[in-house]
Order: structure tokens, then sequence, then C-alpha cells
């Protein structure tokens, strides 16, 4: 049942879209703006631009009348009493307007790389000065400044293959027995008393839409809908996923579709050979849905270990409230 209802969601939802969206072609900027990058920046750019093309149709008049005036010279050699005087007028200003459009778009252009500069140092300084207290949020943003780990996949090697997809899914599944093996090795001390799970708390259309809302604004391939655009027709949605929901949880089972990730490849540290099937790391992005039973899962069961005292007290890990500091003080204290 959760399957053929999984199924219909997102069969609905595509056969709704191709109704309602006609396609077209469109370009897609690769390279988002910078962070610094705001409206005065902007503004800046576009004068530029627009004194670039007044400097373009200013030398395109000046040659013209440069044109003309050699016709006309040619000309007044069979008859002398041709004017080109005012040609000639007209030629010197068009030279200067030449000039003056060059000097302004030069000024411009060097004032709005000043500002582009400014700009930049100010929102760093600011960003280091802000995050000076958060190391780990410091260096991801010194990271980001040094543009390191961010190796562009080469076009010489093909992911579809099947070696390169069987290397990519060694790795996972790789990882996935070491850490089958190291869980079957550790051992906590629980207290010794038997609970039973006997059943999840049916969810309800409120419980899915506040949690739709708290979801981040990313979206993985295998969704029919971007997650904005799911925020936004929840209301819609709610009581159908609800009902899928409940079904999946109430029968044990979790649809396919919710297991479906599409896999990007990213290259594992800068400096390996990006020719190399080794040399990246395979990333899930699961549905948007798949994440939003788990997380609704996840509250329940960790309500559920809370109030029952099952987790570990030395345990500091995917804990809120709990760090690094709280479990130095745990071991001190212990």
């Amino acid at each position: 049942m959760p399957k053929r209802m999984a199924a219909v969601f997102d069969d609905e939802l595509n056969s709704s879209l191709d109704q309602l969206i006609l396609s077209r072609p469109i370009s897609h900027r690769r390279r988002s703006s910078d962070p610094w990058f705001d409206a005065e920046c902007r503004a800046a750019k576009r004068l530029t631009r627009r004194l670039e093309r007044a400097y373009a149709a200013a030398r395109r008049r000046h040659t013209t009348t440069t044109t003309s005036i050699s016709s006309d010279g040619n000309s007044a050699i069979h008859d002398p009493v041709t004017p080109i005087v005012a040609d000639r007028h007209d030629n010197d200003a068009a030279a200067a307007a030449v000039a003056a459009a060059r000097r302004a778009w030069y000024d411009q252009h060097r004032a709005h790389r000043q500002l582009r500069h400014q700009k930049c140092s100010a929102f760093w300084a600011q960003k280091v000065e802000s995050e000076k207290a958060q190391p780990a949020k410091l260096w991801r943003s010194v990271d980001q400044l040094l543009d390191r780990g961010r190796v562009p996949v080469t076009s010489s090697i093909d992911v579809e293959t099947r070696d390169h997809q069987q290397v990519l899914c060694g790795q996972s599944r790789q990882g996935a027995r070491f850490y089958r093996q190291r869980a079957a090795t550790d051992v906590h001390s629980c207290p010794c008393r038997i609970l039973i799970v006997y059943e999840f708390c049916t969810l309800s259309v409120d419980d899915v839409i506040s949690s739709v809302r708290r979801l981040p604004d990313k979206s993985s391939a295998a969704d029919p809908i971007p997650t904005f655009v799911l925020k936004q027709i929840i209301d819609l949605l709610a009581p159908f996923i609800t009902e899928l929901f409940n079904c999946s949880l109430a029968t044990g089972h979790f649809p396919g579709r919710f297991k479906d990730a599409f896999i990007t490849p990213i290259v594992k540290k800068a400096g390996l050979d990006p020719t190399d099937a080794s040399s990246y790391r395979p990333i899930s992005n699961l549905p948007v849905l798949s994440k939003l039973l788990k997380r609704l899962v996840v509250h329940q069961l960790m309500n559920y270990l809370t109030l029952n005292n099952l987790l570990p007290s030395l345990q500091s890990g995917f804990r809120p409230g709990h760090s690094t500091e709280t479990a130095i003080l745990l071991n001190c204290a212990v």
C-alpha cells in the first residue's frame, strides 16, 4: 500500500506539471553571484556596461564620419568648389566625443573595480570577525574564500560506465560494512529492563505541515517539485502525505521510491587525479519526502528513548544540548 501511494504521488505531480507548465528553453547561470555583490555593485556594473556601449557607438559614428570625409575629398579633386570644411568639423567633434566616451568608460570601470574590492574586503572582514568564536564555521568560510576542495569534475571520465559505478558502489558497501561491524562490537550500559515499542504515534496534518515548513530549501533531482514549491502548496498535499506516512508507519514498510537516490560523484580532496574513479566520493541525495519521514520517525524515537532513559549517560553525539564540552565535563566527572 505505501509503495502504491508513493508511486501515485510522484506520477500525479509529474502529470499535473506536464499539463500546466509549457516546456521552453532557458539559459541557466552556472555560477551564482558572490555574497558581497549587492545592489550597489550591480548598479555600478550596469553603468559600466552602458558607458562601454556608448563608447562603442561613438567609435562607430567617428568611423562613419571619417569614411564620408575621405569619399568627399576624392570627389573634390574633380570639383574644387565642393565644401568639406563642415565635414572636417564634424570629424573633429566625433573624435572629441570618442575621447570623452572612452575617458568616462575607463573612469567608471576603475571605480567599479575599486568598489568590488572594497565590498569583498569588508564582507570577509566582517565574516571573520562574526565567526571567530565558532571555529567550525570560520574554517568553512576560509575554505570557501580560498576555494579549497572544489576540484572541477573532468569530462575525460565517464561515471556512467559499469566499472566506475562498481567503484562508487563498492565504496558505499565498504563503509556500510565497517559501521555494521563496529556497531556489533560496541557495548553500552543501559538499564536492565525490557520496554516494548508496539506502534508509532499517528501523525496529524499539522505535524506534516510544520515539519515541511522547517525543511531547508534543498532538493534532489529525484523530487518531482522543488522544496520551496512544496512549501507553498503543502496545505493541499498535506492530507495525502499524512495518509502515506501513517500507512508506512503502520505497516512497517518504507516505499522503494523513497530509497532511490541521485548519486553525485565529488572529488575527495584537492590534488587527486580527477580521471581516476577511486578519487571520487559518492554523495547520495534522497527525495525530500524520504528525509521528511525520517525526521518524523527520529522525533518519535528520540522522545521514546529520552522518556524511558534508554540513551547512554555519556553519549553526547547527535543529542540536542550536548557537545564536545559536555562530553569532556562528563568524562572528567566520571
